[in-house]
């Protein structure tokens, strides 16, 4: 990928970090609004997966696809270039690959904070006394006591990728307690995408990048809002959490803005900011579509056997290549 003539420049990139800022906006306000207005107004009936709603699921298919070629494809070969532009010759930061080792550690940070998420979510459950059954991710055989098929998803994607409904005891539903809402992961991730969105100066990295922000706030948001409607918080409670949520991406895209303007862009220092925060954001983005958008929908699926359902696999499988393959091939024009 190159990193310097028309691929780099204030000029360029300014709009498409505004365009990014309005993106994240309208995508957040939207997925958190729908969950709410489903519970509200009875407007739309979805259930998580590839067993019900269809449209819902061929969209986060297109969604996980473009997401994922956005971390590999974009994200990642440009934190490689912008690192190995910066680093000294003949040391060991030209030898070592760093820009995909902060991106493994980006993705297993992203799980464990997941992980504290959901431990947290069931700690709080048993202190209630009202433990449901939750979805588990079984590699292999199921656990003691549960029954095959069932996954569990780490993380606040187990309420959407579960959420059915209430008399449906063929799919197993998630239970959100009300003071335990995972927000953390939610929140780090969308300061480091809007970081690494406002701090870059590639607009062949920003452009991708703004696609799979725009999808991973949508679905952030639906998760979340899904969530949120679960716990029946109060509605000034919910506005407020709605609203941090919404402005988290904006805010963080706004202070890499400031931040990137009191360097040099072209200078040591922005390219090792904008290698370290694309290899992070490459890292979370290749984690969200695979364990919170693939695993959730693809695996956790339990209406497979049917003709029905088989059919919307294949559809989604397509949807995921189609998403994948249209970012990956907006490369040929970086």
């Amino acid at each position: 990928m190159e990193i310097e003539g028309e691929c780099r420049g204030d000029a360029a990139t300014l709009p498409l970090k505004l365009a990014a800022i309005a993106a994240a906006i309208a995508a957040g306000a939207a997925g958190v609004a729908i969950p709410l207005a489903r519970r509200q107004r009875r407007l739309v009936k979805s259930r998580g997966g590839i067993g019900g709603g269809g449209g819902l699921a061929v969209g986060r298919a297109i969604a996980a696809g473009a997401i994922l070629a956005a971390g590999f494809v974009h994200a990642l070969p440009a934190a490689s270039a912008s690192i190995a532009a910066a680093a000294p010759r003949g040391g060991i930061w030209s030898e070592f690959p760093l820009a995909k080792f902060a991106a493994m550690v980006a993705a297993l940070g992203t799980l464990a904070i997941d992980l504290a998420g959901t431990r947290r979510h069931d700690e709080g459950r048993e202190e209630k006394g009202n433990q449901t059954e939750a979805v588990r991710l079984v590699i292999g055989s199921p656990g003691p006591g549960e029954r095959s098929g069932v996954i569990r998803i780490v993380g606040v994607h187990a309420g959407a990728a579960a959420h059915g409904d209430e008399e449906d005891a063929s799919h197993p539903r998630h239970d959100v307690a009300s003071d335990h809402i995972p927000g953390l992961g939610i929140a780090s991730r969308s300061v480091i995408i809007g970081l690494s969105l406002g701090a870059s100066q590639s607009p062949c990295v920003i452009g991708p990048l703004i696609i799979a922000s725009t999808f991973h706030q949508f679905f952030e948001g639906f998760a979340l809002g899904d969530c949120i409607s679960q716990a029946l918080f109060d509605r000034l409670k919910e506005v407020l959490m709605a609203f941090s949520f919404t402005v988290t991406t904006p805010a963080a895209i706004g202070i890499g803005l400031v931040v990137a303007s009191t360097y040099n862009p072209d200078g040591l220092t922005a390219r090792i900011v904008e290698g370290i925060l694309n290899s992070i954001t490459a890292g979370i983005l290749i984690y969200f579509a695979l364990i919170n958008l693939i695993v959730a929908d693809f695996l956790g699926n339990q209406r497979r056997t049917t003709d029905d359902g088989n059919r919307h696999l294949i559809w989604c499988y397509i949807s995921l290549f189609l998403g994948a393959a249209l970012v990956s091939l907006t490369a040929l024009w970086d």
